[in-house]
């Protein structure tokens, strides 16, 4: 099991990209921005996610449309508006590239700063589950457990990608 912050140091100076996963159009990867680095604006026909996993971001696009991310929080980009990236003190986010057919679930804003952690509440005893993103290669699932709660051990089509936004397991 990779522990991103452990592994994906930012090094002075430097930006630093690793793909965790890629299934046809679907990309996961890491990016860790040493201080005073940034990435040039790019525009896509594709929304990503942008999640901020330690440290600070600024969201820049060319109508200086800034938007500061923090540890947890996250933000969909717009398709063909182009999107950089700044940090002064450093930062590791993860970048989920999505296929052009994903579908996004209505609480889910693009262009704005959202917790994904705030999204879904929890109830004792219970597990809770929502779609978040559904696409033909990948469907992102958020899912809430509190008390003695858990999933049954089961096999699922391919792999799955686990983030503990919350609490512990």
């Amino acid at each position: 099991i990779k522990n991103i912050l452990q592994e994906d140091k930012p090094v002075p100076g430097c930006t630093i990209s690793e793909q965790l996963y890629q299934q046809d159009d679907t990309t996961v990867s890491v990016f860790a921005l040493a201080a005073g680095t940034s990435i040039s604006a790019e525009a896509y026909q594709y929304h990503k996610i942008i999640t901020v996993l330690s440290g600070k971001l600024t969201i820049t696009t060319e109508n200086e449309d800034n938007e500061e991310l923090t540890s947890g929080d996250s933000f969909i980009t717009w398709t063909d508006k182009p999107v950089g990236i700044r940090t002064s003190k450093g930062c590791i986010y993860l970048e989920t590239c999505l296929s052009k057919s994903a579908q996004l679930n209505s609480r889910l804003r693009i262009g704005h700063v959202f917790q994904l952690q705030r999204i879904l509440p929890y109830q004792d005893n219970k597990i809770i589950n929502m779609d978040l993103i559904s696409d033909p290669t990948m469907k992102l699932v958020m899912m809430s457990f509190k008390g003695n709660t858990g999933l049954a051990e089961h096999s699922a089509p391919g792999k799955a990608l686990i983030y503990a936004l919350d609490g512990s397991a």
